[in-house]
């Protein structure tokens, strides 16, 4: 629980401590903005529920050019870019935050950027 709101994560705080961040996310770098994620439809849910009662909006897009039927950004807006991958790490670049790994740096990115994870 964080306030008044219920976040439904996968993994525990002990399994994704061991994540390795570049930068630690911060919800005011969130709030009141347009989140933009890049991520699968299933990633892209679990950081929107998590996201949207703090942004203004929480909308899926593509990082850069995509043949999916979604908005293109970049790092001028604020955004969350996920890839699957064995690195596990998350880093930021202008407004983008990069969570590179399977779900245990999705949910340890969730767990920073509320304060769980320090």
């Amino acid at each position: 629980n964080f306030g008044e709101n219920q976040i439904i994560l996968t993994t525990s705080p002990d399994e994704a401590k061991n994540i390795s961040f570049k930068v630690r996310p911060n919800l005011a770098d969130f709030t009141q903005q347009i989140v933009y994620i890049d991520a699968s439809d299933i990633i892209t849910n679990v950081i929107g529920s998590a996201f949207a009662p703090y942004a203004s909006r929480v909308q899926p897009a593509c990082y850069g050019s995509c043949t999916r039927d979604l908005p293109e950004h970049d790092c001028n807006d604020t955004m969350i870019v996920w890839n699957n991958s064995d690195k596990q790490e998350i880093y930021r670049q202008d407004n983008c935050y990069f969570v590179d790994g399977d779900r245990r740096a999705v949910d340890a990115f969730i767990y920073s950027t509320f304060g769980i994870l320090k």
